[in-house]
Protein backbone atom coordinates (compact mmCIF):
# COMPACT_ATOMS: atom_id res chain seq x y z
CA UNK A 1 0.00 0.00 0.00
CA UNK A 2 2.92 2.55 1.10
CA UNK A 3 4.05 1.68 -2.82
CA UNK A 4 0.79 2.69 -4.17
CA UNK A 5 0.37 5.86 -2.03
CA UNK A 6 4.23 6.81 -2.59
CA UNK A 7 3.91 6.54 -6.53
CA UNK A 8 0.71 8.24 -6.86
CA UNK A 9 2.51 11.26 -4.87
CA UNK A 10 5.79 11.72 -7.16
CA UNK A 11 4.16 10.83 -10.37
CA UNK A 12 3.28 14.77 -10.16
CA UNK A 13 6.21 15.71 -8.16
CA UNK A 14 9.31 14.92 -10.75
CA UNK A 15 8.94 16.72 -14.55
CA UNK A 16 10.82 14.00 -15.63
CA UNK A 17 12.19 10.41 -14.37
CA UNK A 18 15.27 10.71 -16.55
CA UNK A 19 16.46 14.02 -15.35
CA UNK A 20 18.77 11.93 -12.36
CA UNK A 21 19.66 8.45 -13.67
CA UNK A 22 22.55 8.82 -10.76
CA UNK A 23 20.05 8.26 -8.18
CA UNK A 24 20.34 5.98 -5.45
CA UNK A 25 18.22 2.81 -6.24
CA UNK A 26 17.19 0.98 -3.51
CA UNK A 27 18.91 -2.53 -2.82
CA UNK A 28 16.04 -5.43 -2.87
CA UNK A 29 17.19 -7.71 0.11
CA UNK A 30 15.94 -10.87 -1.24
CA UNK A 31 15.71 -14.34 0.32
CA UNK A 32 17.88 -16.76 -2.45
CA UNK A 33 15.71 -17.60 -5.03
CA UNK A 34 13.40 -14.68 -5.53
CA UNK A 35 13.07 -12.29 -8.17
CA UNK A 36 13.29 -8.78 -7.80
CA UNK A 37 9.62 -7.16 -8.16
CA UNK A 38 8.46 -6.16 -11.60
CA UNK A 39 9.41 -2.20 -11.61
CA UNK A 40 8.66 0.53 -14.26
CA UNK A 41 11.62 1.17 -16.09
CA UNK A 42 10.76 4.99 -15.99
CA UNK A 43 10.03 4.72 -11.94
CA UNK A 44 12.60 3.04 -10.16
CA UNK A 45 12.06 2.71 -6.67
CA UNK A 46 15.26 4.60 -5.01
CA UNK A 47 16.28 5.23 -1.51
CA UNK A 48 14.05 8.92 -0.79
CA UNK A 49 11.03 7.30 -2.43
CA UNK A 50 11.05 4.39 -0.03
CA UNK A 51 11.90 7.10 2.84
CA UNK A 52 9.00 9.18 1.91
CA UNK A 53 6.77 6.15 1.92
CA UNK A 54 7.58 5.07 5.10
CA UNK A 55 6.36 8.57 6.32
CA UNK A 56 3.11 8.39 4.58
CA UNK A 57 2.14 4.60 5.64
CA UNK A 58 2.38 6.06 8.86
CA UNK A 59 0.94 9.26 8.25
CA UNK A 60 -2.65 9.77 10.08
CA UNK A 61 -3.36 13.24 8.51
CA UNK A 62 -3.91 11.39 4.81
CA UNK A 63 -7.02 9.50 7.16
CA UNK A 64 -10.77 10.66 6.70
CA UNK A 65 -10.69 11.31 10.09
CA UNK A 66 -7.28 12.61 10.79
CA UNK A 67 -6.78 9.63 13.43
CA UNK A 68 -5.76 6.44 11.27
CA UNK A 69 -2.74 5.93 9.49
CA UNK A 70 -2.40 2.80 6.39
CA UNK A 71 -0.41 1.00 9.36
CA UNK A 72 -2.74 0.74 11.98
CA UNK A 73 -4.97 -1.47 9.88
CA UNK A 74 -1.77 -3.56 8.16
CA UNK A 75 0.83 -3.83 10.96
CA UNK A 76 4.54 -4.95 10.39
CA UNK A 77 4.10 -7.21 13.22
CA UNK A 78 1.35 -8.95 11.96
CA UNK A 79 2.42 -9.52 8.50
CA UNK A 80 1.08 -6.11 7.11
CA UNK A 81 -2.74 -6.69 8.63
CA UNK A 82 -4.31 -6.35 11.54
CA UNK A 83 -5.07 -9.75 13.31
CA UNK A 84 -8.86 -8.71 13.47
CA UNK A 85 -11.47 -10.68 11.80
CA UNK A 86 -13.19 -7.14 10.59
CA UNK A 87 -11.20 -3.82 10.99
CA UNK A 88 -12.97 -0.57 11.67
CA UNK A 89 -13.01 2.22 9.26
CA UNK A 90 -12.02 5.68 9.51
CA UNK A 91 -15.99 6.49 9.83
CA UNK A 92 -16.15 4.26 12.83
CA UNK A 93 -18.06 1.79 10.86
CA UNK A 94 -17.16 -1.90 10.38
CA UNK A 95 -15.94 -3.28 7.34
CA UNK A 96 -17.51 -5.86 5.84
CA UNK A 97 -13.68 -7.52 4.60
CA UNK A 98 -10.77 -8.02 6.61
CA UNK A 99 -7.47 -6.24 6.14
CA UNK A 100 -5.75 -8.07 3.79
CA UNK A 101 -2.03 -8.41 4.30
CA UNK A 102 0.35 -6.24 2.16
CA UNK A 103 2.98 -8.82 2.33
CA UNK A 104 4.70 -9.53 -1.29
CA UNK A 105 2.60 -6.62 -2.39
CA UNK A 106 5.57 -5.67 -5.07
CA UNK A 107 4.37 -9.10 -6.77
CA UNK A 108 0.96 -8.22 -7.77
CA UNK A 109 0.13 -7.45 -10.84
CA UNK A 110 -3.11 -5.04 -9.66
CA UNK A 111 -3.84 -2.49 -7.28
CA UNK A 112 -6.97 -3.00 -6.37
CA UNK A 113 -8.54 -5.98 -5.16
CA UNK A 114 -12.00 -4.52 -6.30
CA UNK A 115 -11.40 -3.97 -9.85
CA UNK A 116 -8.15 -6.34 -11.23
CA UNK A 117 -8.66 -4.68 -14.56
CA UNK A 118 -6.58 -1.93 -12.87
CA UNK A 119 -3.31 -2.84 -13.31
CA UNK A 120 -1.67 0.25 -13.53
CA UNK A 121 -1.37 3.18 -11.34
CA UNK A 122 -1.26 5.68 -14.02
CA UNK A 123 -4.70 4.75 -14.92
CA UNK A 124 -6.13 6.49 -11.19
CA UNK A 125 -4.30 9.60 -12.51
CA UNK A 126 -6.93 10.01 -15.68
CA UNK A 127 -7.69 13.47 -14.69
CA UNK A 128 -4.20 14.77 -14.28
CA UNK A 129 -3.14 12.86 -17.93
CA UNK A 130 -6.29 15.24 -19.75
CA UNK A 131 -5.08 18.42 -17.86
CA UNK A 132 -1.39 17.80 -19.52
CA UNK A 133 -2.90 16.70 -22.40
CA UNK A 134 -4.43 20.27 -22.56
CA UNK A 135 -1.70 22.04 -21.50
CA UNK A 136 0.22 20.70 -24.35
CA UNK A 137 -2.69 20.76 -27.55
CA UNK A 138 -4.91 23.32 -26.01
CA UNK A 139 -7.24 21.09 -27.38
CA UNK A 140 -10.77 22.04 -25.51
CA UNK A 141 -11.49 18.60 -25.83
CA UNK A 142 -8.88 17.27 -22.95
CA UNK A 143 -10.76 19.95 -19.88
CA UNK A 144 -14.43 18.48 -20.81
CA UNK A 145 -12.51 14.72 -20.80
CA UNK A 146 -10.95 15.59 -17.12
CA UNK A 147 -13.97 17.42 -15.98
CA UNK A 148 -16.21 14.16 -16.82
CA UNK A 149 -13.39 11.62 -14.94
CA UNK A 150 -13.32 13.98 -11.98
CA UNK A 151 -16.91 13.70 -11.98
CA UNK A 152 -16.47 10.01 -11.20
CA UNK A 153 -15.85 11.15 -7.38
CA UNK A 154 -18.68 12.90 -7.42
CA UNK A 155 -21.49 10.40 -8.52
CA UNK A 156 -20.62 10.59 -12.05
CA UNK A 157 -20.28 6.77 -11.93
CA UNK A 158 -22.23 2.99 -12.51
CA UNK A 159 -24.13 3.65 -9.47
CA UNK A 160 -24.63 7.27 -9.91
CA UNK A 161 -23.47 7.56 -6.07
CA UNK A 162 -20.72 10.53 -4.84
CA UNK A 163 -17.27 9.02 -3.17
CA UNK A 164 -16.43 12.15 -1.56
CA UNK A 165 -18.03 13.02 1.66
CA UNK A 166 -17.79 16.50 2.17
CA UNK A 167 -18.50 15.93 5.94
CA UNK A 168 -15.45 14.52 6.26
CA UNK A 169 -13.14 15.56 3.50
CA UNK A 170 -12.71 11.88 2.81
CA UNK A 171 -13.56 9.63 0.28
CA UNK A 172 -14.29 6.18 -0.15
CA UNK A 173 -12.32 3.04 -1.31
CA UNK A 174 -13.87 2.38 -4.24
CA UNK A 175 -17.71 1.23 -5.47
CA UNK A 176 -19.44 -2.25 -4.55
CA UNK A 177 -22.01 -3.63 -7.08
CA UNK A 178 -24.61 -2.22 -4.98
CA UNK A 179 -23.05 1.21 -2.76
CA UNK A 180 -19.97 2.76 -2.29
CA UNK A 181 -17.20 1.69 0.11
CA UNK A 182 -18.00 3.11 3.80
CA UNK A 183 -13.94 2.68 4.41
CA UNK A 184 -12.12 6.29 3.93
CA UNK A 185 -8.59 5.18 3.21
CA UNK A 186 -5.50 7.46 2.67
CA UNK A 187 -5.21 6.08 -1.05
CA UNK A 188 -8.59 7.31 -2.03
CA UNK A 189 -8.87 10.53 -0.29
CA UNK A 190 -5.37 11.22 -1.66
CA UNK A 191 -6.41 10.78 -5.00
CA UNK A 192 -9.59 13.01 -5.03
CA UNK A 193 -7.32 15.94 -3.54
CA UNK A 194 -5.13 15.37 -6.00
CA UNK A 195 -7.50 15.04 -8.63
CA UNK A 196 -9.41 18.40 -6.90
CA UNK A 197 -6.18 20.21 -7.09
CA UNK A 198 -5.83 19.37 -10.54
CA UNK A 199 -9.01 20.33 -11.58
CA UNK A 200 -8.06 24.17 -9.68
CA UNK A 201 -5.02 24.72 -11.46
CA UNK A 202 -6.70 23.56 -15.00
CA UNK A 203 -9.61 26.08 -14.42
CA UNK A 204 -7.04 28.76 -14.40
CA UNK A 205 -5.13 27.58 -17.76
CA UNK A 206 -8.50 28.03 -19.25
CA UNK A 207 -9.81 31.35 -17.84
CA UNK A 208 -6.96 33.08 -16.79
CA UNK A 209 -7.44 35.81 -14.41
CA UNK A 210 -7.64 39.32 -16.77
CA UNK A 211 -4.83 41.61 -16.19
CA UNK A 212 -5.15 44.77 -14.40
Amino acid sequence: MWRVLLTVVLLGCKDDPTDDPEEDLWPYELPAGFPAPPVPADNPVTDAKVELGRYLFYDKQLSGNGEQACGDCHKQELAFADGRALPTGSTGDTIPRNAMTLTNAGYWSTFTWMNPALTTLEAQAMVAACNEAFRATQDAMWPREAKRAFEWFLGRNDLGLPLYDSTTGGCGDGLHHDRVNENQGAESTLAFHLSLAEMNCAEHLITPPHAS
